[in-house]
């Protein structure tokens, strides 16, 4: 612990000299005072400095992240292990050990573990401080997990806060930031904010890697112009993409020619590149340019990319050659089986959904058939193993915050048993200093108290004057006002975790009746699941318990049957099968019935007594 030198000066405060007995008695208690006042500095220097940790270099914490992250792959418990070692030993504070984990469950694929730990170091008041890299390492996982998910509204929150001016990371990691920002954007069919946001990125990716030969920095400028072209095919802007594939060539060659770049890895994004320009050629109709590029991605891609074989079918499809796709879709069902995905969200919509649409196109419907019973059975064998998944998850999240919080007590009992110390070697010295002090007080006051008394005579006219004056003053000057200043509060991230039923229902009751989400006749618990990632149950309980209805079923009866009312009314041309289909009806006869249930008359009647 660093030490610390401390003198107190010594006056004789106008006192008269003392007799020497008495010099000597004063000057044994000053020395005790002053060996008090370095116990009592040196414990205060203790709290302040020994208790707040470590100060960890950042390139060190960065040397070891990297080391973590490469380990990860191979092995991930052994990461973990060693990132909770390398907390133990002070080597990483507890938010950089918390975002490890959370990168090192992401790359597992182990969404809920990845999302509470980069939370938890996000939240974390020194990163809303900083804002330094770690903060937008945090935001940008959190983004990714949320994409992953199909939560693209609050995948864009966070990206845009990695991408903030504010928070301190390296400008081509920022211009990524831009690039996630309009991956966002384009999946909200938000397009000309989303091309913005891809122009810019590129851009500034484009400018800091002019001149880098580092494979990792020129992946970002690669990837950029990939989502770009694949969002302008998406979106049938076939001449944008056109106009891009120059531009992703260039990219390219400056990837392929760096030296630290993996074969791997080279494969991989050839292999992207050919499939995206062999999509956009066949869109443009150049067929021969279209299949040479197929060619070409089918021989570089050796390590069974995902992403390679989906866009490989979505060629296929695009060219009427489904006999090839439904081979394609026995690799993409093979590689899912081999990494023991069979079960997920996405096998079931780059696979499953895709085959059925390639069967009945084919004039199969037996087989088509198959596979949509197959969608159902997959979908509801994710939804249990989601659910149950989820249940292990946040149980094994509660223990370790129970364990948090009892680590806290202990601290915080430590810290008052301390400061309790403290405050009574601080009050043992006030006592002794107030008990010095009062006996010098006293013996100045018998030498001066004469002196004070003939001054204070003689200045009690100017004293009076004075005072005069300055309750004049205090009567004339009134004080003024201040008005307070308000500063914007951001807006909290919505959890629906964190809602009451009641709150919960106030906000999917909203989104129903301002989005008109009643008017589609398939509307029920799975779109409500899929917009606000609630499961059947806490859907059904936010109504039965949240809200004056029974279930959602007679919540989206009434909003049909008002809706058709305001119809009946406004539009007499319409006729009551025309009503009922435009109310979210399927058939006129389930519309009467409950329009007669709820009103006592039917549809015709009403129209009928309205227009008399």
């Amino acid at each position: 612990m660093t030490t610390f030198a401390f003198s107190i000066e010594k006056t004789n405060m106008g006192l008269p000299p003392l007799k020497s007995k008495k010099m000597s008695l004063r000057m044994k208690k000053t020395n005790h005072y002053n060996l008090l006042i370095q116990i009592v500095f040196l414990l205060l220097t203790w709290l302040t400095v020994g208790c707040s940790g470590p100060q960890s270099d950042k390139k060190e914490i960065e040397e070891w992240r990297n080391r973590i992250a490469s380990l990860s792959i191979q092995n991930p418990d052994s990461a973990l292990t060693l990132t909770d070692s390398l907390e133990k030993n002070d080597v990483f504070p507890t938010r950089e050990a918390e975002l490890t984990r959370a990168m090192v469950y992401f790359k597992l694929g182990k969404y809920r573990f990845a999302e509470f730990y980069a939370r938890k170091a996000a939240k974390d008041k020194s990163f809303e401080k900083s804002k330094d890299y770690s903060y937008f390492l945090a935001k940008e996982i959190l983004c990714e997990i949320n994409m992953n998910e199909n939560v693209y509204e609050v995948a864009l929150l966070r990206a845009r806060d990695a991408a903030d001016p504010a928070v301190k990371a390296p400008p081509v990691e920022k211009g990524y930031a831009q690039i996630l920002i309009a991956k966002c954007l384009a999946k909200l069919d938000n397009w000309e904010q989303a091309e913005e946001q891809w122009k810019s990125g590129i851009a500034k990716i484009d400018q800091e890697t002019k001149n880098s030969r580092v494979s990792s920095e020129v992946e970002f400028l690669v990837n950029g112009y990939l989502s770009f072209i694949r969002g302008c095919y998406r979106r049938d802007y076939t001449e944008k993409g056109f106009s891009l594939l120059p531009k992703l060539d260039e990219s390219m060659q400056r990837l392929l020619s760096c030296p630290d770049l993996q074969p791997a890895i080279a494969d991989k994004y050839k292999s992207n590149a050919a499939i995206v320009k062999a999509l956009i050629y066949a869109k443009k109709g150049m067929s021969k340019e279209a299949e040479q590029q197929y060619v070409m991605s089918m021989a570089d891609n050796r390590l069974n990319d995902l992403s390679v074989w989906t866009l490989t079918v979505h060629y296929l499809m695009l060219t009427n050659r489904n006999k090839e796709a439904l081979s394609c879709f026995e690799r993409l069902d093979s590689i899912y089986r081999a990494n023991g995905e069979e079960y997920s969200e996405m096998y079931v919509e780059q696979c499953l959904k895709p085959r059925c649409k390639a069967l009945e196109a084919q004039g199969n419907g037996q087989a088509a058939l198959d596979v949509a019973k197959l969608i159902n059975t997959v979908t509801d064998s994710v939804i249990t193993r989601n659910r149950k998944e989820n249940i292990e998850q946040l149980s094994t999240i509660r223990h370790h915050e129970a364990d948090i919080e009892q680590q806290k007590q202990q601290l915080f009992v430590l810290h008052a048993i301390i400061l309790a110390i403290v405050l009574l070697i601080m009050l043992a010295g006030y006592i002794q200093w107030r008990n010095f002090r009062q006996r010098r007080l006293i013996e100045e006051k018998n030498h001066v108290l004469t002196r004070q008394i003939r001054e204070a005579i003689d200045y009690k006219d100017a004293y009076d004057n004075i005072k005069k004056q300055l309750y004049a003053l205090q009567t004339e000057t009134t004080p003024t006002e201040s008005e307070e200043l308000t500063e914007g509060v951001p807006e909290k991230d919505i959890d629906p975790d964190t809602m009451t039923d009641t709150e919960l229902f106030g906000m999917i009751s909203r989104a129903i009746e301002s989005e008109k989400m009643f008017l589609d006749p398939d509307f029920g618990r799975q779109q409500l699941s899929d917009r606000f990632q609630l499961s059947f149950h806490r859907i059904g309980q936010v109504f039965t318990q949240g809200s004056q209805y029974d279930s959602l079923t007679s919540y989206v009866t009434e909003l049909r049957l008002s809706y058709s009312c305001k119809l009946l009314l406004e539009h007499p041309e319409l006729s009551i099968e025309a009503v009922s289909k435009q109310s979210g009806y399927k058939n006129a006869p389930t519309f009467n019935r409950n329009f007669k249930a709820k009103y006592s008359i039917t549809p015709t009647e009403f129209r009928n007594q309205s227009a008399s």
